[in-house]
């Protein structure tokens, strides 16, 4: 399945260490395996393709825990800085962050996580950090 295919979900889960897990038998589950580059590239896909849920199961130094403060300054954009990678128009033009807010993982306004009940039942749970990630799209 091609990435761009996976990242058009509403629902993006994040897993660091991925030969620690097991995966469950579902048909309503696609999974893509991608590298984590950087924290950056990151950030780019998910500006792109604006999911709804977000969540981490991070490693030690994760690399995706470290997207929090970066997607929280991306709300912010006008105060970000010279720092923000991402503080430009060109990046902004098709979508803005508004809110990056943490949630349970189960129902949150109205929006379920697709990966909430599997990993309701693994042990990484409980180092499960989930978003909510509210979007402005900019109509051409």
């Amino acid at each position: 399945m091609h990435l761009t295919k996976f990242l058009q979900t509403n629902n993006i889960l994040i897993y660091e260490i991925p030969r620690e897990i097991v995966i469950p038998p579902s048909n309503d589950i696609e999974i893509v395996i991608a590298p984590v580059l950087s924290v950056e590239s990151i950030i780019i896909k998910l500006m792109l393709y604006n999911p709804k849920i977000m969540s981490i199961l991070p490693c030690i130094n994760s690399k995706a825990l470290q997207v929090l403060s970066a997607l929280k300054r991306c709300t912010q954009r006008l105060k970000c800085g010279k720092e923000c990678p991402f503080n430009t128009e060109l990046f902004h033009f098709y979508s803005k962050l508004k809110e990056v807010s943490s949630c349970t993982g189960a129902v949150e306004e109205g929006r379920t996580s697709i990966w909430y009940s599997w990993l309701k039942s693994t042990s990484p749970i409980d180092q499960a950090t989930n978003l909510m990630l509210t979007w402005e799209v900019n109509r051409i």
